[in-house]
């Protein structure tokens, strides 16, 4: 009678305990919510990259005005334009003085002692898309800002020269997930900044969207 209450605990403990499915199925909850969190860390540290090279752009862009608007010198020469090179797929973009007149980013002509630089983007962000408000995605854009009048001349390499025409949009896409941002110029010189998503009402759509049916098409 005395190893009773002994048997009867051991038997308790032993109820108490986890079994091997238990145990996996437990395991495979925290695997599932540890991804989650990682997957939503990752992407909002995406978002954060995203936006740092869109303002990086923005700021970049805006130097390159005032360059323009106060005459300022490259090489003690005055370029016809200070301007700013961007490439499809590219993760850099290039601030360069026009020094030969002739439209187009040259060697030579982006020394960073200079007022020249390259912009290396955010980590895993490219220029994914690049394209006028009336035409099909274009490999490229040059934006230019003449000296003295600061006026602004947005065109691509397949133009034959610079003008001053429609809007213009520049998505930057993170690599590992569907976001985007936008940066929008138009004439004469005005510059702005937009999300891009597949969704809402409030965004642009972004060129990699299956669906643009809850965004607002650019």
């Amino acid at each position: 009678m005395l190893l009773k209450p002994k048997d009867n605990k051991f038997h308790f403990l032993t109820k108490a305990g986890f079994t091997l499915v238990e145990l996996i199925i437990s395991l495979s909850i925290i695997i599932v919510i540890v991804s989650l969190v990682v997957i939503n860390y990752n992407a909002g540290f995406s978002e954060t990259n995203l936006t740092n090279t869109q303002n990086s752009l923005y700021q970049n862009i805006k130097l390159i005005q005032a360059y323009a608007l106060s005459y300022r010198s490259y090489d003690n020469v005055l370029p016809k334009y200070w301007g700013m090179y961007l490439e499809a797929s590219s993760s850099t973009s290039t601030v360069f003085a026009d020094i030969n007149e002739n439209g187009l980013y040259d060697d030579g002509e982006a020394d960073i002692l200079l007022g020249g630089k390259e912009i290396v983007f955010s980590s895993d962000i490219t220029t994914c898309n690049i394209k006028s408000q009336s035409s099909s995605t274009v490999p490229d854009l040059y934006v230019m800002f003449e000296s003295g009048s600061g006026d602004m001349y947005v065109y691509n390499s397949t133009s034959s020269n610079p003008n001053n025409i429609e809007s213009w949009f520049i998505e930057l896409k993170d690599a590992r997930f569907p976001i985007g941002k936008l940066l929008i110029l138009n004439n004469p010189g005005l510059t702005d900044t937009k999300n891009c998503a597949c969704s809402g009402s409030a965004n642009w759509c972004c060129s990699f969207c299956v669906s643009t049916t809850t965004c607002s098409n650019y």
